[in-house]
């Protein structure tokens, strides 16, 4: 039955949850992500339209970028870059897919060392592997408003921060279809992402809604993962909701999962999910689960 969230009732869920070391979800690889991994951040970005440092105001741009590891747009060094009314198009695949989820390699949309975006009015579709849409790295900060963002290749988030960065959407509308490709992401070293209006679709095996390593606020986005949880939570972060109708599609794990992979990609500890209003349909299962729980220890200890 499906299960409406009152008006002007706080709905506040906590676990501390404590997995085997190395341990992640079962099926796995964790939903939304490539599995931890080792690298570091690549020496060489590339992009069909680079802005280094300076600003800029461009509209009506049609960008396009065929090659492995490339970007449409990348801005960095600490550039401003204003963009409006564009078509942004990426179909090369990325050489690692744990640079492109940890530090935006191949992104579609790329911004760090500082870097600024506004991108408004605009699309951005990416085909090709480890392709987020729109990638906020470090000390980058981006604003998206009234822009469509579609990803259709495995590891092909729609919004995606790491390492600090900060993206806030407004009436965005976001779709993948691939798996592994979470709509509204962060990774290793967590992030910032606010989300007002707009829509979120994914259609692929491990692909939630929303897939936290940091901060992720949406308010009053309608949600929809057919083939993975609505939300998942990943060691010591947030996800809050306010005014949101959110499901997900995998009767095993139910609506929303909290979990510790001890992948180093997030901090152990609680995962926190607070919803206010909206509803929470759970597809045939609770409507909240935490995988290959441990009971948590009187001591800290190490893993």
């Amino acid at each position: 039955m499906k299960k409406i969230i009152a008006l002007l009732v706080m709905l506040l869920i906590s676990f501390s949850v404590y997995a085997q070391p190395g341990g992640t979800p079962p099926g796995g690889t964790p939903p939304g992500g490539s599995g931890g991994g080792s690298s570091s951040l690549p020496t060489t970005y590339s992009g069909a339209y680079t802005l280094n440092g300076g600003s800029a105001v461009l509209a009506n741009q049609t960008i396009r970028a065929s090659s492995q590891d490339q970007s449409g747009v990348y801005v960095y060094n600490g550039g401003q870059l204003v963009m409006t009314r564009s078509q942004i198009t990426t179909t090369g695949n990325t050489s690692s897919g744990d640079n492109s989820s940890f530090y935006g390699l191949n992104a579609g949309v790329l911004a760090l060392s500082s870097g600024s975006i506004s991108l408004s009015g605009s699309k951005v579709t990416t085909s090709g592997t480890g392709s987020n849409g729109v990638f906020a790295y470090g000390a980058a900060v981006i604003t998206l408003a009234s822009d469509t963002i579609y990803c259709s290749g495995q590891l092909g988030h729609a919004i995606m921060a790491s390492g600090g960065g900060t993206l806030s959407a407004t009436n965005v509308v976001m779709t993948t279809t691939n798996t592994n490709s979470g709509a509204i992401a962060t990774d290793r070293g967590g992030g910032t992402l606010n989300v007002r209006g707009g829509s979120v679709l994914t259609t692929g095996k491990d692909s939630p809604g929303i897939y936290s390593t940091g901060m992720i606020t949406v308010t009053n986005t309608p949600i929809s993962a057919t083939g993975s949880e609505g939300a998942v939570i990943e060691g010591l972060n947030t996800v809050t909701l306010d005014s949101v109708s959110l499901s997900g599609g995998v009767d095993a794990y139910g609506g929303v999962m909290i979990y510790q992979s001890m992948s180093g990609d997030a901090e152990t500890g609680t995962g926190t999910f607070i919803m206010r209003h909206g509803s929470l349909p759970p597809p045939g299962a609770p409507s909240f689960s935490s995988p290959t729980p441990m009971p948590k220890p009187s001591s800290p200890r190490l893993p």
